[in-house]
């Protein structure tokens, strides 16, 4: 259950992440300049954090092999276009209404994972979804469109 704490941790961090950065947004900063920034702040921090515990060496980086290149390269591909167009939407949208969106990533996530990795899919994890999608609903469209939506 370690694993939970740190996944806590990294809820939180994100959440306040979105916070600060709205905060920059309001003094109409261009939202690709603030992930860009963003980024080189976490590339530093991240490389000082690897360098003090000793972690990064470039052994480590050696033992890549081309299957672990491709998909580390497609992964910061996408993590950075996740951040781009999340920036973006935070810039022209609220906060909540924002991340509400971008917590549908659990949502695909757990199909990708079922398709793709052959992860097992459970009626609990199937109902955890479905709330999830139902909160995204409730949290980021208003009422009205709720109620055309569901035909009420």
């Amino acid at each position: 259950m370690n694993w939970i704490l740190f996944a806590l941790a990294g809820a939180l961090s994100a959440s306040l992440g979105t916070i600060f950065a709205k905060m920059g947004l309001l003094k109409n900063i261009d939202s690709n300049v603030l992930t860009t920034v963003r980024g080189l702040v976490m590339a530093i921090l991240l490389l000082l954090f690897t360098f003090t515990l000793g972690k990064f060496k470039i052994e480590s980086i050696k033992d890549f092999d081309t299957r672990t290149w491709v998909f580390v390269i497609l992964s910061g591909i996408m993590g950075a276009l996740s951040w781009l167009f999340f920036y973006y939407a935070l810039a022209h949208g609220p906060a909540a209404g924002v991340t509400a969106v971008d917590k549908l990533s659990v949502v695909i996530t757990i199909v990708l994972a079922f398709i793709i990795l052959g992860e097992s899919f459970s009626l609990q994890v199937g109902i955890g979804a479905l709330l999830i999608g139902l909160g995204v609903l409730l949290v980021a469209l208003p009422w009205s469109a709720i109620k055309s939506l569901f035909g009420l």
